[in-house]
C-alpha cells in the first residue's frame, strides 16, 4: 500500500484542522486591500501564516502570487500563530498579493527614472 504524497497529507491536514476549527467556532475574515472578502475561515489559534495560505490555495488559490497577510497593523509572518497576533473569533486579515515579477530601477542626470522589467 503506497503513502499519500506529502503534499495530499499536508491537505487532508488542513481540511481536519478546518473541521475541528468550526466545531469551536473561530471564524475569521479574509479580505483584500479593496475590502471585498477573499474567504471566510475557520481557523485554530495556533495556525501559522503557512496554514492560512494553505487553506486558501484549497478555498481558490493565490499560490501564482507572493502573498502577506496582514491583521490591523501587524504583518502575520513565519512562525508567529494567530494567537500571538491576537486573532479572535470574527477577526478580518487582509490579504496583500503581489506579482513576482523581477524590476530594476535607473536613473539619468536629466532627473529621469525608468523602473525596467527584467524579465523581458
Amino acid at each position: 500500500q503506497s503513502a499519500d504524497p506529502p503534499s495530499t497529507v499536508a491537505a487532508l491536514e488542513v481540511v481536519e484542522g478546518q473541521a475541528a476549527a468550526k466545531a469551536r467556532g473561530m471564524c475569521v475574515s479574509v479580505v483584500a486591500m479593496s475590502g471585498c472578502e477573499v474567504a471566510s475561515l475557520e481557523v485554530e489559534p495556533h495556525w501559522t501564516l503557512r496554514d492560512i495560505l494553505q487553506l486558501l490555495d484549497l478555498e481558490g488559490g493565490t499560490a501564482s502570487f507572493e502573498r502577506r497577510l496582514l491583521h490591523g497593523d501587524l504583518e502575520i509572518r513565519g512562525g508567529l500563530t494567530l494567537a500571538e497576533a491576537r486573532v479572535v473569533a470574527g477577526s478580518v486579515l487582509t490579504l496583500v498579493r503581489c506579482n513576482r515579477m523581477l524590476t530594476a530601477v535607473t536613473a539619468s542626470a536629466d532627473g529621469t527614472v525608468k523602473l525596467w522589467n527584467t524579465e523581458t
